[in-house]
């Protein structure tokens, strides 16, 4: 966890573990918002400017069309070769091109009251999420917990008990995150985990904790949790994992794909259900009774 210090920069560099490489650049006021957000994500200042760029402004502040012009320019003849592309979510107008790898955010920040900036946060890596799925990338409504390097993930719907679960877990147990998670495939086609903040520790105003989104690691299995009055692992068949698979991946950011066009939105639907059956083949998923005083994680130690 990294102190909350100021790092005195509006653009900020994101790697993950499939390659991607961004920056996500603030102008104007917004850029007290992205200097916030790379705090608590972890990520440095940024110092390539030929990265892919995620450039988020205030609409009160600069019109979108303005900077659709200057992407125009920047880009020369390939502005020309797609169309513009609009979805709103989480105050957050995203602009995206069929063809220029650069996505604009414009944000409705709604006289910059505390739960629409993390609100508005919790969204920015929407279009990171979105730009995964194509290489069979899969973000999840999930824990992650880390055990000697390999990560396991606790999903399953509202108030199972995943927070309290990474709350008991003790060493070498390492809980990551408690809320979600984005699965990418590596270079070597192996699938990794990166976890993503809990929003509501700001929200809700209970921690300043920070989250490395930038670390990665290997998954090795999920778990779908249940709570039950005896501890037991149960093995789950490829169809239904991808199937729970599939409802995580739209708790987790059906709210932004459900914003688009409806020809759209079926494209996606269909590649987010196929990663889901991809991810649910390579990687072993158990359902996972827990009780609420007994050790759970000495039942997942039997399987692994």
């Amino acid at each position: 966890m990294r102190k909350l210090e100021t790092l005195k920069s509006n653009t900020y560099s994101l790697c993950l573990c499939d390659g991607t490489s961004v920056q996500i650049r603030g102008r104007g006021r917004i850029a007290e918002w992205t200097e916030k957000f790379a705090l608590i994500t972890e990520l440095e200042a940024c110092t390539d400017p030929l990265r892919t760029e995620l450039l988020f402004w205030f609409c009160d502040e600069f019109p979108g069309s303005d900077f659709r012009n200057r992407i125009h320019d920047k880009c020369g003849s390939q502005a020309d070769q797609g169309d513009w592309h609009t979805v709103t979510c989480h105050h957050i107008r995203f602009m995206y091109h069929d063809v220029i790898p650069d996505v604009l955010c414009e944000v409705d920040h709604d006289g910059d009251l505390h739960n629409i900036r993390y609100g508005s946060m919790s969204g920015f890596l929407y279009s990171v999420c979105h730009q995964s799925l194509a290489t069979g990338g899969i973000p999840l409504h999930a824990a992650l917990i880390e055990r000697e390097g390999k990560g396991f993930l606790l999903t399953g719907s509202g108030r199972t008990g995943k927070s309290t679960s990474c709350r008991r877990v003790p060493a070498p147990w390492n809980p990551l995150c408690d809320d979600g998670v984005l699965v990418l495939l590596d270079k070597e086609m192996k699938y990794r985990v990166h976890p993503l903040p809990t929003w509501s520790e700001y929200t809700m105003k209970r921690s300043e904790r920070t989250w490395n989104i930038q670390r990665s690691v290997k998954l090795s299995a999920i778990f779908v949790l249940e709570q039950s009055d005896a501890d037991e692992v149960i093995p789950v068949g490829s169809g239904r994992a991808a199937i729970v698979i599939n409802q995580s991946a739209n708790q987790s950011w059906g709210a932004f794909w459900k914003k688009m066009a409806g020809n759209h939105q079926q494209k996606i639907r269909n590649r987010v259900f196929k990663n889901a059956c991809d991810l649910a083949e390579a990687v072993p998923t158990f359902r996972l009774r827990a009780s609420l005083h007994g050790r759970f994680w000495e039942e997942m130690e039997k399987v692994l």
